[in-house]
Order: C-alpha cells, then structure tokens, then sequence
C-alpha cells in the first residue's frame, strides 16, 4: 500500500473521509498553509502541504476530512498513475479503473474531467492531468453522505449517538 494511494471514496492511503482535523494532523503532520473562508451560505478549512496535497474540512460536514486533491506524481489509484496523462488517456483509465461516466468542462485556462458516481476530478494544463481532486460518495438519494468505515457510512472516528445530516 502507497501513501500515495487515492482510495476513490475513501481517501489517501489509510487517511479515511470523516477523519477529524486532529486526526489528519497525526497523518499528514502540520499543515503548511490554512486557509479558512467564511460566507453565509458556506464555511470551510483547506490545508495545504505545499503545492502537492491539499485537505479540505467543510461546516456542513462538522469540519471532519470531506476532500482531498494531490499533484504528487508519486499518486496513484489501483496502481496506476493517472498524473501527467492526456485527457483521453484518462479517460481510457476511467473506463477500465471503472469510474463511470465522465464529464468534460473547458474553463480559462484549465480543463476538468469529472467522474461524478465516483466523485472523482481530475484536473488538466496544457493538455496533461495536473491533479486530482476527490471525496466521500453520496447514497442513491444524492444527499446521504456514505462516509467510510463502518456500517450505515458513518466513520469509525465519529462520536457514538451523533447523528450525521
């Protein structure tokens, strides 16, 4: 098992989803860079280890690990590097990593391919895949978060009898 792992739906090698910030901290070590933004209709913390790792804890989510992105071109999903591919290179992966359906968007100078039932980004510059950028699966429903780790999708580091929305 690579540290480097990204574990769709899970995380990054045994760093899980809904792991709390102390606890990444114990994982990850300090933080290089916070960034804390605050706005009525959204909150959220983004760690940064350098240009290569971020993690990303969101109020809806009670500030518990909810995404990771990584540009370490040690990074790898089911042992194969994905960093540095062309788009349709990736999508090729996409299909045979069993990712589902992809999604393109052009923006400004970027380009994102998007693997939605696996809640999977992958980010693109001047043609190659710069990073990857993923979280926790949602239920059928759309809304459920289905965290990682035990039964019903709740984390094994949530308190007992604490009800997730």
């Amino acid at each position: 098992m690579s540290w480097y792992e990204v574990k769709v739906g899970v995380g990054l090698g045994d760093l899980r989803f809904g792991a709390t910030r102390s606890e990444v901290r114990s994982y990850l070590g300090a933080p290089h860079e916070v960034e804390h933004v605050t706005h009525p209709l959204y909150e959220y913390e983004e760690w940064r280890y350098g240009p290569l790792l971020s993690a990303t804890f969101d109020r809806e989510d009670d500030f518990v690990l909810g995404g990771l992105q990584i540009s370490h071109p040690a990074a790898s999903l089911r042992g194969v590097h994905l960093l540095g591919r062309s788009l349709e290179e990736l999508k090729a992966a996409g299909t045979k990593l069993g990712l589902g359906d992809s999604e393109e968007e052009d923006y400004a100078i970027t380009q994102l391919l998007a693997f939605p039932d696996s809640e999977l980004n992958a980010w693109f510059v001047d043609g190659l895949c710069e990073s990857l950028q993923w979280s926790y699966r949602f239920a059928e429903d759309g809304e459920t978060v289905l965290w990682p780790g035990r039964a019903g999708g709740v984390p094994s580091a949530w308190p007992p009898g604490r009800e997730r929305r």
